[in-house]
């Protein structure tokens, strides 16, 4: 039995050939930190070229030990060879994404025998191996016999919590920016033109109450950001919902009035791993995404916003910047989004007891018409959201900003006093 090994290791990792005396103990040593376990494995042919010379039997073996312990360890293995070399689990799954990357079988000349499954790339109908970039390593691959293509999907289900700890991790920063931008944008008396466009479209109004409300807002969401881990997200594993995120209003208060040693163990943003992880491959592995969707969770805290409706996502995924389709959010803000039958129902219900209901506080006029009034914009979490995002993109690529605005305007101005459609496409987050 072998285990699927990927190709490459940081140069930190050599520090334990240098520090251990003899070829027994680095082997052992190597192995103990989750030898041949994703994103815990390495190349025997990257940094430590002495494995590749009498050991790779016993290496083998190591590897095959290892392997039938389970996917159990993956996430101990994963921390332990992060702690030794500043892995980073997204750079395998970027690696994976590629068409002329196949998973096969390795076997060296004088292993006797012993093998092990690792991923390679192809350059000029040769096998390499793969470094954690995604590069071709050293020389080419001798005995290799190639398999299959291996896939991002494959990675990701085997990846663990930590991995997804992980994007959060690097996300956080990103929002903290985007809130203090957005807000320095607000106040700045510069741009008011500039950010008028932005509240009267998203928020329906561009008045100074309007202003100051949402300021007040977004000093809310970026005082919880600057005190928000990684370790405040619970890691949904299950299948059973297809949001992304979800903030526990009830675990979100908890939080907020727990005192400071017991809040940094207080838990209230539920993320949905197969759907977050997908998310995050799908848009190209750019944190600034995710940033935009830890902000709108946030929203729903203090702001204490709800889910009215959403950009949406027009599945044309590029590298470098996110496309979003915006006609949503616009007629929203424009007083013409359809009012789902099921709402309107309930909102018909004068004994409802939903929280949602009772916020969107329907108008006899709303429930004549079937349009949300476009004032429902400011208990809308996306509004906020995706509005946020825009004044930060102001903030550092104006040409890119203004190039958003004069889209959106053209397609409100050209509806009328009728709703938008069918799409809208806007570019944020470029990297």
């Amino acid at each position: 039995m072998t285990i699927l090994m990927v190709v490459g290791v940081a140069a930190k990792i050599a520090s334990i050939a240098a520090k251990t005396a003899t070829f027994a103990l680095k082997a052992r040593a190597m192995a103990m930190v989750g030898f041949g376990l994703l994103n815990a494995m390495f190349n025997p042919l990257d940094g430590v070229p002495t494995l590749l010379h009498g050991g790779v039997k016993y290496l083998g073996k190591s590897v095959l030990a290892v392997g039938k312990a389970g996917i159990n360890t993956l996430e101990t293995a994963t921390f332990k060879l992060r702690q030794l070399t500043g892995i980073q689990s997204y750079d395998l799954i970027k690696a994976a994404d590629r068409m002329d990357i196949g998973q096969g079988i390795w076997r060296a000349n004088d292993a006797a025998g012993e093998s092990v499954m690792l991923l390679a790339i192809r350059q000029n109908d040769n096998w390499y191996a793969l470094n954690r970039m995604g590069q071709p390593w050293r020389q080419r691959l001798e005995n290799f016999a190639f398999t299959r293509v291996f896939t991002p999907s494959r990675l990701q289900k085997l990846m663990p919590a930590k991995y997804t700890r992980q994007i959060i991790q690097k996300s956080l920063p990103h929002s903290i920016t985007k809130t203090n931008n957005a807000i320095n944008v607000l106040n700045d008396p510069g741009l008011i033109d500039e950010s008028n466009h932005v509240l009267r479209m998203l928020l329906g109004d561009d008045s100074i109450n309007a202003r100051n409300a949402y300021l007040e807002h977004l000093k809310s969401v970026n005082n919880d950001l600057v005190n928000t881990s990684a370790s405040h997200f619970i890691i949904d594993t299950s299948n059973g919902s297809h949001a992304i995120a979800s903030l526990n209003p009830g675990y979100y208060k908890a939080w907020k009035g727990a005192e400071k040693a017991e809040a940094s163990n207080r838990q209230f943003i539920r993320l949905y791993k197969k759907n977050f992880d997908t998310h995050f491959k799908n848009e190209n592995f750019n944190p600034a995404v995710i940033a935009d969707d830890i902000i709108h969770e946030l929203f729903h805290g203090k702001p204490d916003t709800f889910d009215v409706t959403y950009a949406l996502d027009p599945q044309r995924y590029q590298k470098g910047y996110q496309n979003l389709n915006m006609v949503q959010l616009l007629n929203l803000g424009k007083g013409r989004h359809p009012i789902p039958a099921d709402i309107i129902a309930k909102a018909k219900d004068l004994n409802t007891s939903d929280r949602f209901i009772k916020a969107l506080n329907l108008t006899p006029s709303e429930l004549g018409s079937g349009y949300f009034n476009k004032a429902q914009s400011i208990i809308n979490a996306d509004s906020y959201a995706i509005s946020t995002s825009l004044l930060s993109q102001l903030a550092t690529d104006k040409q890119g900003f203004l190039h958003n605005i004069v889209i959106m305007k053209a397609a409100v101005d050209r509806s009328g006093k009728y709703g938008i459609g069918p799409d809208v496409l806007i570019q944020l987050n470029r990297i």
